[in-house]
C-alpha cells in the first residue's frame, strides 16, 4: 500500500476513533419533564390526557402527522422532530408547535 492510500484510510479512521461511541449512539426519547418539552407542552401520548385541558389541540393532531416529524426506519412508534434536535418523540405525541 502506498503512502497516499494509507493516509486516505488512516485519517477517516482516526476521526471516527476521536468521535467515540457518541457519534453512533441512538437518539434518546424526549423527557416530558425537560425544559424544552415543558415550553412547547410536549405530551408523549395524546391519548393519555384530558384533551379539554389543551386549548389549542385539534382532533387528529399527533406527532406522526406533523410536518416537523420524520419517521425512523424500524421504529414505527417514534421518530425525529425538528423541535427536539438529536432526540426522538413518540408518534402518538403532541406539542404546541404542531404544524
Amino acid at each position: 500500500m502506498d503512502r497516499r492510500k494509507f493516509i486516505g484510510l488512516a485519517v477517516p479512521c482516526a476521526a471516527l476513533t476521536l468521535l467515540g461511541k457518541s457519534a453512533f449512539a441512538a437518539p434518546t426519547l424526549v423527557d416530558e419533564n425537560s425544559e424544552l418539552a415543558k415550553t412547547v407542552h410536549y405530551i408523549a401520548d395524546i391519548n393519555q390526557v384530558d384533551l379539554a385541558s389543551i386549548p389549542n389541540y385539534k382532533k387528529g393532531q399527533r406527532c406522526e402527522v406533523c410536518q416537523l416529524y420524520s419517521p425512523i426506519d424500524g421504529q414505527p412508534d417514534q421518530g425525529e422532530c425538528g423541535i427536539f434536535t438529536g432526540q426522538t418523540v413518540k408518534a402518538m405525541g403532541w406539542c404546541a408547535s404542531y404544524a
